[in-house]
């Protein structure tokens, strides 16, 4: 097995930024189905509707906050979006992932990510915010994290951040789209 060389913040950003090339020219926009629109976002908030679902904040200035909240709770969105004022929401859409190889019974944990999806962009549309949905594989390639990893995800926002009590996988997904989200040219 070969050792990979560690890799400089430096060299990561800019691995992110080809990859992010890679994305932007893609037909269809940049997430193949969501565009974010041509202007700078000061901040970001972003939501990871997993059964225990994540949420991180950054600003254009870095990293912000993050944290975790009961996916069922969805006062917690509305308030997060009220407290930090952000200029975009994103949420991960999992709504748009292969679900044709899928089993059966995890149809039913899919609606209820996208109905809570569908809470976070209604929380968004109601305080007059843009929000866009993220497809998976729009920002595990920003973040150069292979699907599935979880402690990958992790690892990854424990690295960005600098936030070493990252141990939530939802929590480290809603860092890593914020960021993604963050880095988008205007």
């Amino acid at each position: 097995m070969r050792k990979r060389k560690k890799q400089s913040r430096e060299q990561i950003e800019l691995a992110m930024e080809k990859s992010l090339a890679v994305e932007r020219d893609r037909p269809g926009g940049r997430d193949g189905n969501h565009c974010i629109t041509n202007r700078r976002h000061t901040v970001v908030i972003a939501f990871d509707p997993g059964e225990s679902g994540g949420w991180a904040v950054w600003s254009r200035t870095g990293y912000v906050d993050s944290g975790t909240y009961d996916g069922d709770d969805c006062e917690t969105i509305a308030s997060l979006i009220d407290e930090y004022k952000p200029d975009l929401v994103v949420v991960e859409d999992q709504f748009q992932r292969r679900t044709h190889k899928r089993k059966a019974s995890s149809f039913g944990l899919l609606k209820i990510l996208v109905c809570r999806r569908a809470y976070v962009e209604a929380c968004a549309k109601l305080a007059g915010v843009e929000h866009v949905a993220v497809m998976p594989r729009t920002w595990m390639s920003y973040a150069q994290v292979p699907a599935g990893q979880h402690d990958a995800y992790i690892k990854a926002a424990r690295y960005m951040t600098g936030d070493h009590t990252i141990q939530s996988d939802d929590r480290a997904a809603a860092c890593l789209m914020a960021l993604w989200a963050v880095s988008q040219p205007a």
